[in-house]
């Protein structure tokens, strides 16, 4: 009776720890699936800044060589008048121009994400 009481209550603990065990498991899995969702939005966050960074320095060269061309089409304008600066005067409009059809289709292209976004109630995949 007495090996029968004892038998009893180590089954009894076994079965606690090993319920104990398998909490502490699921536990642990959750733990890991929490870091790892935080470790790749920190990752998302990052390159999204990274991103940015070289979109606004490219957005600055590209601003600089606008604010050149116009300064030297306006220095150019107050020289005397001759083929060669009519020449460059063009080149450098040519160039104005360039850069402002690539900002307009930028935005039109931004546009149409946001009208189907947050207008149209779609989502980015479409």
């Amino acid at each position: 009776m007495i090996d029968w009481a004892n038998n009893y209550k180590v089954s009894q603990n076994g079965e606690k720890f090993d319920f104990q065990l398998k909490i502490l498991e699921s536990q642990n899995r959750f733990q890991r699936w929490i870091i790892a969702f935080v470790f790749l939005a920190a990752l998302m966050a990052f390159l999204v800044v990274v991103q940015r960074r070289r979109y606004e320095s490219k957005l600055s060269v590209n601003r600089q060589i606008l604010k050149e061309s116009r300064d030297k089409i306006d220095e150019l304008k107050t020289l005397e008048t001759s083929d060669e600066n009519e020449k460059e005067i063009q080149r450098l409009q040519r160039k104005i121009t360039e850069i402002e059809t690539r900002y307009a289709e930028i935005y039109h292209d931004g546009k149409i994400l946001y009208d189907q976004i947050f207008v149209q109630g779609g989502n980015s995949s479409q």
